[in-house]
């Protein structure tokens, strides 16, 4: 008994440390498994270059900054934007007064009430002939693909999202399939009108940021930017749309 009661905890010892190794094998091979099959977003999907447009100095906000850079010559203007609704309504007065081209980016966007004035504002905006690039980060992003789509369909407007994931099978599978690309996010937040005025800082497009969400609210804060400092937000925006 003594040596039966000495051997078998090593037996059961031996059993159970090759029954984790047999378990842990199989999870990884059914990862790889799944990794192995997880789809990519194609990154060769053809697209059409474009830059800014800069001839903007006969539009109403031109002629505006024109006269401020007269009086301020070689330098930009800035003015900081605390309050959420404050925030909004710059965005908001800024698009009703566009006359050729909106520069939209962002890290994410959100269905709610602020995303939806936004994009009704935005298709307001397209129908009298502006020029709409509105680029996304696709991590944080939850309006719909097809949402997007719709809204795509536009002439005037052109969406585009940051680094994609792929859509079929697990996106989380997905995304830790391709994770080198996946984990490069664009987290700018620039907003810029007629090649002229800019809003820039911490805000999405979600009413969490802007004080509507009761529940949440996010304290952060923006910059309406305008002057030579405009035309370098609008080329680094080039360099991320192309």
């Amino acid at each position: 008994m003594a040596l039966y009661t000495d051997i078998q905890p090593s037996v059961a010892n031996q059993y159970l440390m090759m029954s984790r190794l047999f378990s842990r094998t199989f999870i990884l091979l059914v990862f790889i498994f799944f990794v192995a099959g997880c789809a990519t977003a194609p990154i060769d999907f053809p697209k059409q270059y474009s830059e800014a447009i800069t001839d903007t100095d006969d539009t109403r906000l031109g002629k505006g900054v024109a006269q401020w850079i007269e009086d301020h010559p070689g330098k930009s203007g800035f003015y900081p934007l605390f309050e959420g609704m404050d925030a909004l309504g710059v965005r908001l007065a800024l698009i009703d007064r566009a006359e050729k081209t909106i520069d939209a980016q962002y890290f994410l966007m959100k269905p709610d009430s602020t995303g939806h004035l936004f994009v009704m504002k935005l298709l307001e905006a397209a129908d009298r002939g502006v020029r709409v690039r509105f680029l996304l980060d696709d991590i944080f992003t939850t309006v719909k693909d097809d949402g997007l789509l719709v809204l795509n369909q536009h002439p005037n407007i052109e969406i585009r999202l940051f680094n994609p994931v792929g859509r079929s099978g697990s996106y989380y599978l997905n995304y830790l399939g391709d994770f080198k690309v996946a984990n490069r996010r664009m987290h700018n937040k620039t907003f810029t009108v007629d090649n002229q005025i800019s809003v820039v800082g911490g805000r999405n497009i979600a009413d969490e940021y802007f004080g509507i969400d009761k529940d949440t609210q996010f304290r952060d804060t923006d910059m309406i930017a305008r002057g030579t400092v405009s035309k370098d937000i609008s080329k680094k925006f080039d360099r991320f749309w192309n």
